[in-house]
């Protein structure tokens, strides 16, 4: 189906605020206001195909999530460009590109259909109350579409999310640690919708830091490692690759060189 998202030369530094335990208060309020320059992205480089399922895999602070935000516009490069379909994404309006994060902001006091309403306001999409009644059936929520969020199951708020991407219908949707801090059952439900989803040819780019989800759920991966991506390709040519028996293995010498 050919590329639809290109990662050229993407780069991101933070500044870390130094601090240091010093007895006088004049030495350490001297140097307490040192930065640490950070290197959160390095260099990136990446093609997405269309309709795959592509894991991004890699330790907490590896550069995952700064990847996926810059993705959704929440922030920017320092250098580099993201196309989607040949078009540079930070020349569209945030509403009006098509991807989408699966997290969502959390209203309490908000029902499902006052919630989905505020998303639909915020990417721009025109959607009745009949549309939500027949999204809200779909995940299996018009039962409960009334009672406020915080009484929803961490379940119920995997299938709203859900709710939220069958509405904005996007050709890309992103996914972090996506079952993390979930139970099983709701863990399980999230596997197979990201599944789902590629039946539906749409485009799912996941991170975790869990190598057996990653290789359960995913068609190629991307090992990334300290803001750089080490290593691409499907699991099973990485670990022929590395002489491994198994994916956890192969990561393993991935990142210890």
């Amino acid at each position: 189906m050919g590329t639809i998202l290109k990662f050229r030369n993407i780069s991101k530094v933070f500044f870390r605020k130094e601090t240091h335990p010093m007895t006088f208060n004049f030495i350490y309020d001297s140097i307490s206001n040192k930065k640490k320059k950070f290197s959160a992205l390095d260099n990136i480089n990446l093609d997405i195909e269309e309709g795959e399922i592509f894991g991004l895999i890699g330790q907490n602070g590896a550069g995952k999530t700064t990847l996926l935000r810059i993705l959704s516009q929440i922030i920017i490069p320092d250098s580099g460009k993201i196309f989607f379909k040949n078009k540079n994404i930070f020349s569209y309006k945030k509403s009006k590109y098509n991807i989408v994060p699966s997290d969502m902001a959390i209203f309490d006091l908000f029902d499902a259909r006052m919630t989905l309403k505020f998303y639909a306001e915020i990417y721009n999409k025109k959607i009745t109350n009949e549309n939500i009644i027949e999204i809200l059936k779909k995940v299996t929520l018009n039962d409960v579409s009334s009672l406020p969020i915080n009484r929803y199951s961490t379940g119920m708020i995997q299938k709203l999310k859900f709710a939220k991407i069958i509405m904005l219908d996007p050709k890309i949707i992103l996914f972090d640690e996506p079952t993390s801090a979930l139970d099983i059952v709701a863990s399980d439900m999230t596997r197979k919708n990201i599944k789902e989803l590629k039946k539906q040819n749409k485009t799912v780019i996941v991170t975790s830091h869990d190598m057996k989800e990653i290789a359960n759920i995913c068609d190629r991966v991307g090992i990334i490692d300290k803001g750089k991506i080490i290593k691409i390709g499907k699991i099973n040519d990485i670990i022929k690759e590395t002489k491994s028996k198994k994916f956890e293995e192969a990561y393993l010498k991935l990142i210890s060189k």
